[in-house]
């Protein structure tokens, strides 16, 4: 089986039965670097966003002095465009995690609130709100804000992506190593075929792919998704019970063929 055909092979229920016997390695490396690839193309995307924000805060915002603790601006400023909303106003005087959350109810994707004492922000299904005391004695303008500062939120998000990555691949191979001992148990009480312990956690990788692509996609495409972890888990048991339907007929073909072929067929006995 070639080696990059393995995550389209996770698609193919039918196919498991041949893909189970290659190497693990070659099928958990393949799977794995799939999920890199998808989070890259979803880093390209956050990428894409972030450049977007910066370019409208850098084009809209209003001079503005930040000392000691307190924002003073020339004017008040809002956009609202294309599921982004930045509001820069300093008669705000403090920004809370329910302020963002109610904006983002309302369907934006990004948004950011700068008040007089703190700000905050939603961004790629994540909220921060801050004071600026928490900066300490900061002295900070429009021009520093946009040529110094603004930049660096680029590598935030690659960090954010990077971390985030790292979390989905551990916490993919540990669901699939204690999800093993159900897809066995499934097997041997539903369908009657035996698996050893690699072809449960073949089945199982393997097996874990095409919901977690699925979710993964519509998470990117809407970032509100809720109940994603318990959505992904049900699938992923539906779909390990489909698999093993397929698997244990091809498993008693392959049966039914080797004992025909030992010349053990009916028509050759008596």
């Amino acid at each position: 089986m070639n080696f990059l055909a393995t995550p389209v092979i996770c698609f193919l229920p039918f196919k498991y039965h041949k893909a189970v016997k290659e190497k693990g390695w070659k099928l958990v490396l393949a799977i794995l670097l799939c999920i890199i690839l998808l989070w890259t193309i979803r880093g390209i995307k956050d990428m894409a966003g972030m450049y977007k924000f910066i370019n409208e805060v850098t084009k809209e915002c209003p001079d503005f002095a930040l000392k000691g603790g307190v924002l003073e601006l020339e004017r008040s400023y809002q956009f609202d465009e294309d599921g982004v909303y930045v509001v820069f106003d300093d008669s705000i005087e403090h920004v809370s995690r329910g302020d963002i959350d109610a904006i983002v109810a309302s369907g934006h994707e990004d948004v950011m609130i700068v008040g007089r004492r703190g700000l905050g922000m939603h961004n790629d299904g994540e909220t921060q709100v801050m004071d600026y005391s928490e900066f300490g004695n900061i002295d900070i303008d429009k021009d520093r804000l946009c040529n110094e500062y603004m930049p660096w939120l680029y590598l935030l998000v690659i960090a954010m992506d990077l971390f985030r990555l790292i979390c989905s691949i551990i916490v993919y191979c540990i669901v699939a190593a204690i999800l093993q001992f159900i897809t066995g148990l499934i097997s041997d009480l539903a369908y009657k075929t035996k698996l050893d312990m690699g072809e449960q956690f073949k089945i199982t990788f393997m097996a874990k792919f095409p919901p977690y692509f699925i979710l993964f996609i519509l998470g990117t495409i809407f970032t509100n998704l809720k109940f994603v972890a318990l959505i992904s888990l049900v699938l992923q048991l539906a779909y390990i019970a489909l698999v093993l339907f397929f698997y244990s007929k091809a498993a008693e073909d392959e049966q039914r063929m080797m004992f025909e072929n030992n010349g053990q067929g009916p028509w050759m006995q008596g």
